[in-house]
């Protein structure tokens, strides 16, 4: 899958990020402090979500959006994402600390934890 990725600066600070990619373009916005507004267009130019974040990239709100109308997620869905994300980070962190035996061992845990029903 080809991505293309860009980002727009105002007075030295991020301002915009801009992803293109086979499934459609997702761009957020960093215009107020702490807080990143993200959305995903479709390839036929359909905005199909919205997602509020801190800057620590856990999701404050999600809304998917159906003939142009927001519907906020459930919370415990946005917890349950939230806590994935911030499990996979671990993985990330291993695999960036060049500690392969580390992430193996935290991508197990993710598995384990979070497809057990």
């Amino acid at each position: 899958m080809k991505l293309v990725r860009q980002e727009v600066y105002c007075h030295g600070l991020l301002a915009l990020e801009l992803w293109k990619m086979e499934d459609g373009l997702t761009w957020s916005a960093h215009s107020v402090p702490g807080i990143t507004v993200g959305t995903h267009i479709t390839p036929n130019g359909t905005l199909d979500h919205v997602n509020l974040m801190a800057t620590n990239i856990v999701t404050i709100n999600h809304f998917s959006v159906t003939n142009g109308l927001l519907y906020p997620a459930p919370m415990a869905a946005i917890r349950k994402s939230n806590e994935i994300a911030q499990d996979f980070k671990k993985v990330v962190d291993a695999v960036i600390n060049k500690a392969p035996n580390k992430a193996r061992s935290e991508l197990k845990k993710l598995i384990n934890k979070h497809t057990k029903k």
